[in-house]
C-alpha cells in the first residue's frame, strides 16, 4: 500500500526547490558581476575636480581639450588619440581599473598646459571688479598653484618654474598676456651668501631720504644687481644691511652662481611695464594686493616711481629682470582649501596654514618688488615665518629672480615635471 504523503512534506520539497533556484540565480549574478568586473574598467571625466556626467564632444562649446589621465594603477598608462577623440589606454589587467580622464582650456602657446585636480595645477584666476584699474586688466589669468605644481621649466640651462599666464602692460600701453617665470632657487654671490639688501644709499643719495635706503625700485641696488651685474654675469659689490658685504661674482664658476646666458636673455621680454604701486599696510588679500600693485599709490614725500620702464629706469638698462609681486605669492595657494585661503589677507598666511601649500613658500624671508607707500624705505617681503609684511629697504633677504617671456616664445616639450621640465624655444 502506498503511503500517503505529508501536506509538511510537500512544502519542504518545494521550500528546497525555491532555494535551489535562487541559490543558481544568485551564483549566476555573482558570476555576471564577477566576470563583468574582470573585464570592465570604469571611467571618470572631470574638468578641474568637476566630474562630468558624460566626456566633452570633440567639438564642445567650451573649448575643452584633454589634459592627462591618472589610473589607480600604476601599470596603466593613459594618453590620447585628438583624431577619434578616445583615450588609449595600455596595461589594462584583468582586474578592474578606475581611471580618471582630466578635461580644461588650452592656454598656453606651442604646448598645451592644462588644469589638473584640484590640489596642485594651473588655475584660473577671475580679475573682476578691479577698482581703480581699466577694464583691460580684467582677463582672466592662469597661476600654477598647490604644494608642488607641475610647473617646471629649463631656463638658462637651469630649472626655474612658471608661476602663470599673467596681465602685463607692454610698451604701447596695451594689456596682454605673458608668461611669468621665477628662478627656483635663489641667487648667492658667494658660498654661504645668499641674501642682498633691496637697496642701501644713505639719505640724500638719489632717491633715498633715509639711513635704511630707497623704496624707489627704479633708483635701487637690487635692480641694479639683477640687470647689470647677474644679467652680464659680472661681479660687483655685494651689500648686506648698509654696509658692503662682498664681492658678488655671477660666472658660474666654481661656488658662483651663473648669470643670464645669451639664449635666455632673447627670451627675455624687457619692454613690458613693472607696476610699482603700493599701499599703506599688509590687511590685504591676493586679489587686493593685485589692484594696489597696479594703481598709482606710492609714497609722496619724495619722488617715487609707479612703474618700471625704459622710460623710468634710473640709468636706462631695464633690462627686465625683477622680483615676484605679494600677489603672485597669495595666488600660488592650492590644496583644499584654496578658495578659504584667498579670502584671508597674506600677513595671516603663516597662522590660517595657507603657507603649506603654496609652492612659492620656501621657508626663509624673500623680497618682493612692492614698496610700502606710507614710508620712504619699507618693501613687501615674505618673512621667515611665510606671511607678507614689510622691513627696511636695507634689510638682507633671499632674492629669486623673476622675468616675463616674450609672446614669441613657445612651449616645445617636456611634462613640466622636475626630471622634464618644459622646454622653450624663441620662434
Amino acid at each position: 500500500m502506498r503511503k500517503k504523503q505529508s501536506k509538511n512534506g510537500g512544502k519542504i520539497i518545494t521550500l528546497s526547490m525555491l532555494f535551489l533556484i535562487c541559490m543558481i540565480c544568485l551564483y549566476e549574478t555573482i558570476n555576471s558581476m564577477m566576470d563583468l568586473q574582470d573585464r570592465d574598467s570604469v571611467i571618470g571625466y572631470y574638468v578641474g575636480n568637476k566630474l562630468l556626467d558624460n566626456m566633452p564632444l570633440k567639438d564642445n562649446s567650451e573649448g575643452l581639450s584633454f589634459s592627462h589621465g591618472k589610473c589607480n594603477s600604476d601599470d596603466v598608462t593613459v594618453s590620447w588619440d585628438e583624431e577619434k577623440w578616445a583615450p588609449i589606454m595600455i596595461g589594462l589587467t584583468k582586474n578592474k581599473t578606475k581611471c580618471n580622464l582630466y578635461f580644461g582650456k588650452s592656454i598656453v602657446l606651442g604646448k598645451d598646459i592644462l588644469p589638473v585636480e584640484s590640489g596642485d595645477g594651473l588655475y584660473e584666476v577671475v580679475n573682476d571688479n578691479l577698482s581703480g584699474l581699466n577694464r583691460a586688466w580684467s582677463q582672466t589669468e592662469y597661476r600654477y598653484a598647490g604644494l608642488n605644481p607641475e610647473n617646471y621649466v629649463k631656463f638658462n640651462d637651469e630649472i626655474w618654474r612658471i608661476i602663470g599666464l599673467v596681465n602685463v602692460q607692454t610698451e604701447s600701453g596695451d594689456v596682454e598676456q605673458r608668461l611669468k617665470i621665477i628662478r627656483q632657487d635663489g641667487i648667492e654671490g658667494q658660498k654661504d651668501f645668499g641674501s642682498f639688501s633691496w637697496d642701501y644709499k644713505q639719505s640724500s643719495y638719489g632717491s633715498s631720504n633715509s639711513s635704511y635706503g630707497s623704496n624707489d625700485w627704479t633708483d635701487s641696488y637690487l635692480k641694479d644687481l639683477l640687470n647689470e651685474t647677474y644679467y652680464e654675469s659680472s661681479s660687483d659689490s655685494c651689500y648686506q644691511g648698509n654696509s658692503f658685504a662682498s664681492q658678488c661674482n655671477f660666472n658660474g664658476e666654481g661656488i658662483y652662481p651663473k648669470g643670464l646666458n645669451e639664449a635666455a636673455k632673447a627670451m627675455i621680454d624687457s619692454d613690458v611695464t613693472w607696476n610699482l604701486g603700493g599701499y599703506t599696510d599688509s590687511d590685504l588679500t591676493a586679489k587686493q594686493f593685485y589692484e594696489k600693485e597696479r594703481s598709482k599709490k606710492v609714497y609722496s614725500g619724495i619722488v617715487r616711481q609707479n612703474e618700471w620702464s625704459k622710460r623710468t629706469d634710473v640709468g636706462n638698462a631695464h633690462n627686465g629682470v625683477g622680483l615676484m609681486y605679494p600677489s603672485d605669492y597669495g595666488y600660488a595657494v592650492g590644496g583644499d582649501n584654496r578658495d578659504t585661503c584667498l579670502t584671508k589677507y597674506l600677513v595671516a598666511y603663516d597662522n590660517s596654514g595657507c603657507y603649506k601649500n603654496n609652492w612659492l613658500s620656501k621657508g626663509n624671508s624673500q623680497w618682493l618688488l612692492t614698496p610700502h607707500a606710507d614710508s620712504s624705505d619699507g618693501v613687501y617681503n615674505i618673512t621667515d615665518s611665510q606671511y607678507v609684511y614689510t622691513d627696511f629697504a636695507s634689510s638682507s633677504l633671499a632674492v629669486s629672480p623673476v622675468v616675463y617671456l616674450k609672446s614669441s616664445v613657445t612651449i616645445s616639450d617636456g611634462l613640466g615635471t622636475l626630471d622634464t621640465p618644459f622646454e622653450l624655444i624663441l620662434k
